[in-house]
Order: structure tokens, then sequence, then C-alpha cells
């Protein structure tokens, strides 16, 4: 196949489509999408006489689901209305007629400090259960009434509730920390009048998506037989070596429904790593196979079954099967229309033989034959990503990222090391206590295969992982600096110690089976020693690329600024990106679209035709210093593919050089050698003439932006910002200057080129949004987020809540109390909830200051904590 390289703009952003959800009359499908930071839900009503497809509800924003999760919404027995839990925390009522929706909590109120979710309505209508923080269960009378809590506290989470046939009582699965609901978990119950909490289900193992049936059995997936099989009262009811169920790694997962006379079941099938969607008959236990591609979210109403469909060629998809003749209907495709002229291919399943004389699982997906814009070559590329988790998997779905690095020629492997999932209990446990070890064993053994066989070679090889992924990656950089030419990690653990002390909630207690028990004070020697990269970064050799959110709550940003300068000390080569506003994962396009560009770049820079490794330039210019004098190159006209051929050009002339979102950046004495760089290239690429120090010279004392004035017989476009705040303009004069877009204003009026209409409303949507985050100058440090103070506020009760003497939760509280105040909240956080923050906090210091007790200062800690919890 020969063809384009994917534009990588069609690789990010888009619709991500989840939830559908047939009304029980059959006769409606509500589903939810989200796209540029907004969530709605959708009405499609399916019988044609009910009107168009429609955005049911947006306000306020619905707390989706991703990919195949959920726990968002759920219908009224009766059809008329769906109850969902949206972003302020509370649930609420929205009729499918429309209007208005209604809050549904105690006292008017449940959020922002505590976050309902996964509501289910009784089969009478007459009230909902739902989860609160992911460990309590409550159930609400409809239409109103006082709610009551039906958990005993026996359990620290407690997930997906459901209410029986007859209506009297509910279940939900639960599990105790130190495990993981993938370890051990259990099935429990209650009745919805008071009663107690009882074991339903309690297996030696895993246990999940609990459903009641109408004779009084519980239908489930379990791992008793050593697969995650579909169950049916004290056996399976469909007994394979196929996973039926995913690990649950969130709310909502919906991976079997029963059809409305209890006859027949669809469940989805994991066929190393490929999904089938198959139906059983309960009577004969016959297993019928209806569909492939990977599937999830089912819903059956009637003679409709609906779904989120996907497949390596599949972009995500709404459908709606007829379960008469299964043919399928598609009633929303994502993330966006261009992948329909889009050749994909899907990959071939690999053993691969292991050190131990095991065989390890993987997918290698062969790249497109396209012209190499790096070395003019097309083969000996090997791109090896290895999923997060680490319990997880990457099953065969729609990935725009593995369709972009094959369209640049890339053979694309897909490591399952042991301890990933869709393999079985024992794949998936066989990492416990080796976690740093085994997996690392693994992908080295797998990447070193692909070389044998012929699908990549060492000097054109790069290991790419996220969060966990990571982590393994730079294990296995460690263990064989020659494995590869350079390494690509995004929010890489690598700390063991401090990923368990400073973790969120869910995967505090992760490591335990991992790794081993977790130490008292950070450890002198063992396995959270040994086994964490920061340790080992002078073993790293291959040049490195770092990605990482500064607002992470999973892997706190330092753990990279750690290891970046660690590896730095030992003349390593490493660079390290941080997005300000983003957690664990990128959200914000730019973010996104700036990952794909400066990946380009770096292995432009590193990868050259001989095979051999490209060093970077040594230089003591450091882009990253605030007084260093730069020099900028607007690249806004340059696609990726020309930006690409541009870095290995600077490469080769050993031209220092760094990013700012689409701008190049120099130093000044290399200002000259560039331009004939650029003459050159823009000729015989045909590219129109980039801007260089026009675009707008920073001043080296701290970076400002000098704006550009507009020209009186330009014509223009107005923009009345006159109920804009402050803050809000001064953002926006900021963003025009670093877009080095013209600009006035005038008694808050905004006039700009109408030639840039296009990019200004880029730039005040994303103000709007809060994708553009303010920032604060006269904070200690000089510029601050403020976002930062919040997440610093939320770290500082998560360590003092455990600790009441913790110097580092401490330190976090006096630093954000320093610039936090009272009157500004954050972009996105309510007023009221700001200044309860700031006074907690105080309240907090005053305490630490009076040496009060360590039960009242871990008290208001913990009050300050679960506060925050949902917004962070």
């Amino acid at each position: 196949m020969h063809m384009s390289p994917i534009p990588v703009e069609q690789c990010v952003g888009g619709a991500d489509l989840t939830e559908p959800r047939l009304s029980p009359d059959g006769r409606a499908l509500v589903y939810a999408r989200s796209a540029a930071g907004e969530s709605v839900l959708v009405l499609a009503p399916l019988d044609g006489v009910d009107g168009a497809t429609r955005v049911l509800t947006s306000t306020p924003s619905p707390r989706t689901g991703r990919g195949l999760g959920g726990g968002c919404f759920c219908w009224l027995p009766d059809s008329s209305a769906v109850i969902y839990a949206a972003a302020d925390g509370n649930l609420w009522l929205q009729p499918i007629a429309g209007g208005e929706p209604a809050v549904l909590a105690p006292d008017g109120d449940l959020g922002p400090s505590r976050a309902a979710q996964a509501p289910m309505a009784t089969p009478t209508g007459d009230g909902v259960v739902f989860v609160v923080d992911q460990r309590e269960v409550w159930f609400q009378p409809l239409p109103d009434g006082r709610p009551q809590r039906l958990d005993d506290s026996s359990a620290d989470f407690c997930f997906d509730p459901y209410v029986d046939a007859r209506g009297t009582h509910a279940v939900w699965q639960a599990w105790n920390v130190p495990d993981m609901a993938w370890d051990v978990s259990r099935v429990q119950s209650a009745s919805l009048v008071g009663g107690g909490v009882t074991d339903a289900v309690r297996p030696a193992g895993a246990v999940q998506q609990p459903r009641p049936t109408a004779d009084g059995r519980m239908l489930c997936v379990r791992d008793d037989s050593g697969w995650n099989n579909l169950w049916l009262g004290d056996e399976p009811l469909v007994d394979e070596p196929f996973e039926h169920g995913g690990p649950t790694w969130g709310l909502g997962q919906r991976s079997f429904a029963v059809n409305d006379d209890g006859t027949a079941i669809a469940f989805t099938r994991n066929e190393h790593g490929f999904g089938r969607l198959c139906v059983v008959d309960i009577a004969t236990r016959q297993v019928s196979e209806v569909a492939r591609g990977v599937h999830g979210q089912l819903s059956w109403s009637g003679s409709r079954l609906a779904a989120v469909r996907t497949g390596a060629r599949t972009p995500t998809q709404i459908v709606v099967y007829d379960t008469k003749t299964w043919m399928r209907d598609v009633v929303e495709v994502g993330p966006n229309d261009s992948w329909s002229a889009t050749e994909l291919v899907e990959p071939e399943l690999i053993d691969v033989p292991t050190r131990e004389g095991e065989i390890i699982h993987a997918r290698l997906y062969r790249h497109d034959a396209v012209d190499d814009t790096l070395s003019g070559a097309v083969s000996e590329r090997l791109m090896c990503f290895v999923h997060g988790g680490p319990t997880d998997q990457w099953q065969v779905t729609f990935m725009p990222r593995i369709a972009f690095w094959r369209s640049q020629g890339y053979d694309v492997l897909v490591v399952d090391h042991r301890g990933s999932t869709g393999h079985g209990r024992a794949y998936q446990q066989a990492m416990n206590g080796r976690w740093g070890e085994l997996d690392v064993a693994d992908v080295v053994d797998a990447v070193r295969h692909a070389h044998q066989n012929g699908w990549g070679a060492p000097a054109r090889t790069v290991l790419v992982g996220g969060s966990a992924g990571g982590f393994t990656v730079l294990g296995a950089l460690a263990e064989d600096p020659r494995l590869a030419a350079a390494g690509v990690v995004s929010y890489p653990v690598t700390d063991l110690f401090d990923l368990a002390e400073r973790s969120h909630r869910f995967e505090q207690h992760y490591t335990h089976h991992l790794v081993g028990p977790v130490p008292l004070a950070p450890p002198a020697d063992g396995p959270y020693l040994d086994r964490s990269p920061v340790s080992f970064a002078a073993r790293i050799t291959t040049p490195l690329l770092m990605f990482h959110g500064e607002l992470d709550p999973v892997v706190p940003v330092e753990q990279s600024r750690r290891m970046a300068t660690h590896i730095a000390e030992a003349n390593g080569i490493v660079a390290l990106v941080t997005y300000p506003g983003e957690g664990h994962g990128f959200r914000q396009r730019d973010h996104q679209l700036d990952e794909y560009r400066r990946t380009l770049s770096f292995l432009a820079d590193h990868f050259v035709e001989d095979g051999s490794v490209r060093l970077a330039p040594v230089s003591e210019w450091n882009a990253s210093d605030p007084e260093a004098a730069k020099v900028f190159y607007d690249l806004t006209s340059w696609d990726f593919d020309q930006q690409a051929e541009l870095a290995s050009a600077l490469a080769d002339a050993e031209i220092p050089h760094s990013w700012e979102g689409i701008e190049l950046v120099i130093p000044p004495e290399a200002e000259d050698a560039t331009d004939t760089i650029f003459a050159e290239l823009e000729e015989r690429l045909q590219i129109a003439s980039a801007d260089d120090t026009d675009a707008g010279e920073r001043d080296g004392e701290g970076g400002e932006v000098v704006p550009r004035e507009l020209a009186d017989d330009t014509p223009i476009t107005d923009y009345d910002l006159t109920e804009w705040a402050d803050l809000e303009r001064s953002l926006v004069i900021e963003s025009l200057g670093v877009a080095n877009i013209p600009f006035r204003f005038d008694v808050g009026v905004l006039s700009v080129p109408t030639s840039d209409e296009g990019r200004v409303d880029d730039i005040l949507d994303e103000i709007e949004s809060g994708d553009i985050i303010p920032v604060i100058q006269d904070g200690p440090d000089g510029d601050v987020v403020p976002f930062e103070s919040l997440n610093s506020f939320f770290l500082a009760g998560e360590r003092l809540r455990k600790d009441a003497r913790d110097a580092d939760g401490l330190e976090r509280l006096l630093e954000a109390l320093e610039i936090a105040d009272p009157n500004r909240p954050p972009r996105g956080v309510e007023l009221r909830v700001w200044r309860r923050t700031c006074e907690l906090a105080e309240s907090l210091a005053d305490a630490l200051a009076d040496d009060a007790e360590p039960e009242d200062v871990q008290a208001i800690a913990e009050a300050l904590h679960d506060l925050l919890r949902p917004l962070i």
C-alpha cells in the first residue's frame, strides 16, 4: 500500500462517543457526545416519527465516561426522562420532552465536594440508586424524599449499583484495599428499606457487573475459571478461553445485556485483542457470533440492541442492531468524517518467545509504503507502544495514533507484556510482585524478536509509552541502551514510593500487589528503589523525549522533572515538555498537536540515513531559560511533514532549536544560518515565507511579548468585550501578542484584522472555555497559574490527612496560600467553592501553627481533600 502521510490535524479533536442506552420502550436512543471540552447527551428517535436527533441536555454538563466506560445516566422505566450525573457532582432529571432539568440531591446540593455517579432507577420508577465518591451507595426516592445510605462502609470501593426485578434490593460490586477490583472483589446486597448489608457473591477472585435475574439468580462476569466469563448463578453460562469483560478501571462497564424476556444475553468477547459480539441462548447455552469489532456499552430493548462499536479499520460508532436479522444501523460516527477516505489496516497476531521460555502476545500493524521525509528510506522503522495501567490492554480499536505513525512508514508493535488483561487471569496476575522486572523483560524480548524478523532495526526503533507504559519504556531503555534510537514517554512513573504516597485514591494501594508492601519511609534499598527509573537515570543513554501535564493527580509532574534532571546531570540526551492545565492525559487540542509535532521533530533529530543515532547539537543556549534571548519563526503555514524536514535540516546544521506552540525558537546568533535554511526549504517545498523576528521578538527579561499595532487602512472585525472581566481582557491582549495578531482596544471593543478573524475566534473560545488559563503576576515566584494553587491545596490535604506533620504537605499549603486570592477563583471553579477552599486552607495553616492535635489537623485536611477531589 502506498499513501500520503496522514495530516496530524486529522488525529486530534473531534467527537468522543459513548454510553448509548435504548429507552425501555425501544423507541429512542440516548448517548453521550464530548467534543472541544464540552459534553452533552444526545436523543435519537428510532421510529422516524418523533423528530430529528437533537441535544437532550448540556447544562449542567453531563459527567460522561470515555471509550467503553460509562456511569453517566439511566432511563426512567416509563421512558419519560433520564437521570444523569453532572460535572457539578449532583444527579439531575431531564425530561425527554425537553425543558429544564431538576436536581436530585439531599438539601438540593450534593456537589461539588462529593460526586454522585452511576444512577440506576428502580423497575417501578419510584427511586434511583447511585454511588457517591465511588465508595457509598445511596437510594433516592422519587419524585422527592430523603435519600438513605445503603452500604455499611465495609467496602473501600462500591461500583455500579443495580436494583432487582422486584424493586426491593440493590446489589453492587465492592472491594477493599490493597486489592484492586480485578484482584479480589465481591457483590454486596442491601434492602432499599433497610435491613443490613450481605455479601451476595464472594468468589476467590474478581466479579463485576452484577445483575439479579427475575428468578433470583445472579448474572455477572467472574474469573473463577481463569477467564472473565459470563456467569449465571453458581456456574459459567459461557465457559471459554476468552474474556467477556475488561478490568474495572471505572464505573459503568456494560459488556453484556439481557433481552426483555430473559431468554438471551448479548455479550462481548475479547479474542486476543480483537473483538466480537455474541449472543447466548440461556436455555440451550448455544452461542451465536453475530458481529465483528470491539463492542461495549450494550443496551437491549425490544428487538433492538445498541452498542459502541470500533475496530482497527472502524472509527468509533454508535450502532443499533435489529436483533431478529442482526442488520446494523449506524447512528453517529466519531471522531470526525475525515477518516472515511483513509486506508486503515488490521494488525497481525504475534506470539513472542521470552528468555524464560514463556510466550507473550503482541500485535503488529504493517507500515504504509510512503516517501520517507526523514531519510529517503522506507524500511526498518519500528515504533513499539507499551500500554498503561499496567493492568490493561490496547484492544484492536480505532486508534488514530497508530494510523498516523504507520502512514509515516513505521511498523507499529503493540506489546501485551505479562500483567496485561485480555489473556486470562493467570497472565494478568503473573506480574504481581515483579512490576519493573517482568514487563521490562517482556518488552525488550518483544522488540528484539521484531528486529530478528526484519520489522525494524535498532537504530530506527523508538519505544513509546504513557504512565505505567512510560515506566516500562524507561526500564527497557536502561536494560538495553542499544535496543532503540529514541524513547518517547508521557507522564511516566519514575518513583514508585512517591507514586504510592501521592497518587489518587483509586490507585493509592495499587503497588502493594505489583511491587510489594509500601515502605513506611523512603526506601534505602529494595524493589521500590531498585525498580524506580529515577534511581537508574544515569543508565538511560538513549535520547529521550518526555511529556507531562502540570496538574497530573495520578503521577505528579515532579517525577518527570527529577528524572529529566538526573539524566541531564549524567550527560544524557533528554527533553521535557510540560503542559499547563493538563492532568493525566492531554485534552487540549493545541497540546495534542504540539505532542505530535515535537515527537516528529525529535525523531528527525535522532534518526539519520545511515542508521546511526544523531546526537543533538551541544550549546550553552537554553530555550527554557526565561532570560535567554530568542528569535521566533511563525510556522503556521507549514504542515507537519515540512516541519519535520526543517527540524532535520537544523539538526544537520547543528543549530540549537526548540518549539513554543507553532513557533520555532533559535538563539539570535543562529538567525542568519536559519534564514538560509528557510529560504532553501521555502523554495524547494513551495512554502509561503515564514515570519521570523518580525513575528514577535521577546525582550529576554521574562519573555514578555510586545503587541503589534493595527494599521489604519486594515479591514477590521470588531468584538464587543465590554462584559468581559479585566483579567480576561488582559489574557486576550497577551494571547494576541503571542499569536502576533495586530489589534486595537477601544472602550471594551476589540478590533482585529478581518484576515485574522478565524484565529481570534479560536483564542476567544479557548479563553471562555478555560483552555487558556489566566496568569497571576504577583505570586512569590513570578508567573503562577492559578489552578496550580488548587492542585497544591489538594495535594496538601492529601498528605496532611495521612500525616499531620508531613513537611511536603505543609510546604505546599503555605506556597498556595501566598498566591491564593479568595475573590479570584481559578477558571471553572465556583466562587463559593474557592472561598471555602481558602477558608479550610487558612484553618489548616492556623492549626499547624498552633501545634494542634494531629487528629484535628487531619480532620481539616480530610475536609480540604474531599472538597477538591471532584475538581482535580
